[in-house]
């Protein structure tokens, strides 16, 4: 098996895109919608011309003063624009990129990092799983045989918002840090004083798996 990726486009693996790559995209969106802004600007300001009869432009001249305008625009993105591709860009990268950086997680089973991320693990002991067809969130069931630390842990750190039992399944909700959250369920017990409120950091146990080898559950979602 050559990767663990997931459709939605998160992957255990170290990712491959770098900030640089991401961020010249970011840029090159910030780019066009700010030359359409300007397009938008000069169609405006043309618009306000008033021709005479005698100078009232034709057909033809009126697609050819459009294509020189759309120029202008584009020429004028180019060199630098009013700045607003620079405003654009600071704000999708803060609102959407701003945590993207997401560390490998230590769990939710304290398995060999290096062994884990040279691919050894067997297809059948880890797998991506969806709901149904519109499930955004992103699911993985772990089959728990060939750990011998039957332990579950935080993936990274966070608050605990939720611990309950649900279908003979202890349940832990975790918020973490970068705004994913995680529900982590699996047979076994809680560990001991693990309530909502409290701070877990990553690869802190988080409960006891039973010795029943049943599969553990954990749904990442934002």
């Amino acid at each position: 098996m050559k990767g663990f990726k997931v459709k939605q486009g998160f992957s255990l693996k170290p990712e491959v895109k770098t900030q640089a790559k991401i961020d010249a995209k970011l840029r090159d969106a910030s780019k066009m919608y700010e030359k359409q802004f300007l397009r938008e600007m000069v169609k405006a300001m043309r618009s306000t011309v008033n021709y005479s009869e005698m100078s009232k432009p034709g057909y033809a001249e009126k697609i050819y003063q459009n294509q020189l305008d759309n120029q202008y625009a584009e020429n004028w993105g180019e060199t630098g624009g009013i700045g607003l591709s620079q405003l654009i860009f600071e704000q999708i990268k803060n609102r959407h990129f701003k945590n993207k950086n997401i560390q490998k997680p230590s769990g939710p089973i304290p398995i060999n990092q290096e062994r884990f991320l040279k691919n050894n693990v067997e297809p059948d002991k880890m797998m991506p799983v969806k709901q149904n067809a519109n499930d955004k969130d992103l699911s993985f069931i772990f089959d728990t045989k060939a750990f011998d630390n039957k332990m579950a842990t935080a993936p990274w750190g966070g608050m605990v918002k939720n611990v309950f039992s649900q279908d003979n399944q202890k349940v832990v909700e975790i918020e973490h840090d970068m705004k994913l959250s995680s529900i982590i369920s699996f047979d076994g017990e809680v560990t001991k004083n693990l309530m909502p409120g409290n701070r877990v950091e990553p690869g802190d146990p988080i409960g006891n798996i039973s010795k029943l080898n049943k599969p553990l559950y954990w749904k990442l979602f934002t």
